[in-house]
């Protein structure tokens, strides 16, 4: 794909509506991992085989999974690996909504678009 850079005020919303609206900053939380993730080494591993080992949104997850090869090379740290990451993430994203983590566990059944 073909990917503009952006300039550094495009990557936080000044917008007052948007503000009153739980939108949060940065607008994409994990914006600051995509550079870690650009140079890592992924191994496609199928859907079934994954879901296996998830815990976090695995009743979200219906597609073969890219997951970094890093300090584990097993399927089951690899997930958790990914994991890991995909929970840090999702609890900074909660955070900047005003929202406890906690209270969303299975955030694919919460019922907020937003925490979903």
């Amino acid at each position: 794909g073909c990917f503009l850079p952006l300039r550094s005020e495009e990557l936080y919303s000044t917008n007052a509506v948007c503000r009153r609206n739980n939108c949060i900053n940065p607008i994409f939380p994990g914006l600051e991992d995509l550079s870690a993730l650009e140079t890592a080494t992924y191994q496609c591993q199928p859907n079934m085989l994954v879901r296996q080992h998830m815990q976090f949104c695995k009743n979200s997850v219906h597609y073969d999974v890219a997951l970094a090869v890093g300090n584990a090379t097993d399927l089951p740290g690899m997930v958790h690996q990914a994991e890991r990451s995909a929970v840090k993430t999702f609890v900074f994203h909660l955070a900047g909504l005003n929202l406890e983590a906690k209270e969303y566990k299975h955030p694919e059944y919460s019922g907020n678009g937003c925490v979903q």
